[in-house]
């Protein structure tokens, strides 16, 4: 579900717009018909909709770990979108989900250059590192939140 980026965020969201995801990332695998062996062994198949996939992973740590509700943020012209978003210790906590190494995330240094006080969670394939308000941690490491 979207929301909006104020707390409580189940106040603010917009049931008329969201994103779905599986309950499992083997069930995704089989609605697009994906074999064992092109993930396993041949990772080609990661081409076109390896992003997909690890928002699909992390959502699924996120879900396991915290049992929370998991929103994302975008704005109505698209110049800003944050993958997740949830209430964490009280406060608000956006995280985004890179399948790369390339972590270029416009969007949260944006809304991190907007509000100083918030601290980010990335997830990459980059080792951990804790930067000002960034927190990036590896993916194999989720659901680590901080």
């Amino acid at each position: 579900m979207q929301a909006k980026l104020e707390l409580p965020l189940a106040i603010y969201e917009e049931l008329s717009a969201f994103k779905l995801y599986m309950l499992d990332i083997g069930l995704l695998g089989a609605m697009v018909n994906t074999e064992a062996s092109q993930v396993l062994i041949d990772d080609s198949v990661f081409t076109e909709y390896k992003g997909g996939v690890t928002e699909q992973f992390i959502y699924q740590q996120i879900k396991c770990e915290l049992n929370t509700p998991t929103y994302y943020h975008t704005t109505d012209d698209s110049r800003l979108e944050v993958d997740f978003i949830v209430q964490y210790k009280g406060k608000m906590l956006p995280i985004e989900v890179k399948a790369g190494r390339n972590v270029r995330a416009n969007s949260l240094s944006m809304l991190l250059a907007k509000t100083p006080d918030m601290r980010a969670v990335r997830f990459s394939m980059l080792p951990y590192k804790q930067q000002s308000q960034l927190t990036n941690i590896p993916l194999y490491a989720a659901p680590i939140m901080e």
